[in-house]
Order: structure tokens, then sequence, then C-alpha cells
């Protein structure tokens, strides 16, 4: 993120190299992002077609009631009414529906920490790996 290996990177000629790992990185995210939106888009074309079928079910059972046998007295106004409330109603679905999909999304990360606290932590090395006391002797490693 800073300009200090700036130098290091133009002294081994790694720039290419670098460059290269960080498209294949981006190409990654890349493929992982438009996955996820495009399931999310799938997700609301589903719920848009299944609300439109739901609406259209209502509109026609109303239409149905009305001219074949309005034995619950409804008028016009009423139906049109439940029919604004049924909108409403599938709105608020495709709402709770999304933010439940994004709420799941969301909490795998936590899913992932919890799993890293239940980790059994590693073992210690048998032997202590400690240089010797005049080591490094000549200045080189």
């Amino acid at each position: 993120a800073t300009l200090q290996g700036l130098t290091t990177i133009r002294a081994y000629h790694a720039g290419h190299r670098l460059q290269e790992t960080f498209q294949n990185h981006l190409d990654s995210h890349s493929k992982a992002w438009l996955s996820f939106l495009g399931t999310g888009r799938w997700l609301a074309v589903r719920l848009e077609l299944m609300s439109a079928f739901y609406v259209a079910v209502v509109v026609f059972a109303a239409l149905l009631v009305i001219d074949y046998g309005n034995t619950l007295n409804l008028n016009a106004g009423t139906l049109g009414v439940s029919i604004s409330y049924q909108i409403a109603l599938v709105g608020f679905l495709q709402w709770v529906v999304r933010s439940s999909a994004d709420t799941e999304n969301l909490m795998t990360s936590v899913e992932r920490i919890f799993t890293y606290t239940e980790l059994e932590p590693e073992e210690e090395p048998s032997l202590p790996i400690e240089p010797p006391a005049d080591w490094p002797q000549y200045g080189i490693i």
C-alpha cells in the first residue's frame, strides 16, 4: 500500500510477476462478486414472477367473485383496496427474502470466526529452535 518496497521490486525486476499475481487475484475476486450479484438478480426475478402470479390470481378471484356470485357484498372499492394491500404485502415479502439472503451471506464470516475459535491449538516444537550464541560470526546468514 506504500511505495517503500518499490525500489526492491525494481531492483529484482519483479514488477511484471507481481502485476500478473495482482491480476489473478483481481480476476478471482471479480468472478466471486459477479456470481454474488448474478444470484441476487436471479432471486429478484424469481420473486417478481411469483409476486406477479400471486397478484394475478387474487385479481382473477376478485373478478370471479364480483361477476358470478357476490354473496359477500363486496364492491369495487373494497376489492381495489384489498388488491393494493396485496401488492404492498408482496413488496414487503420481497424485502424480507432479500434481507434474509443478505444476512445469511454476511453471517458466513461470523461462522468462520466461530470455527477458528474452536480449533485445537498447534503443538509446540519438541526441540527449541535457537541459534547458537555466537551466530552470525561472519555477518552473513
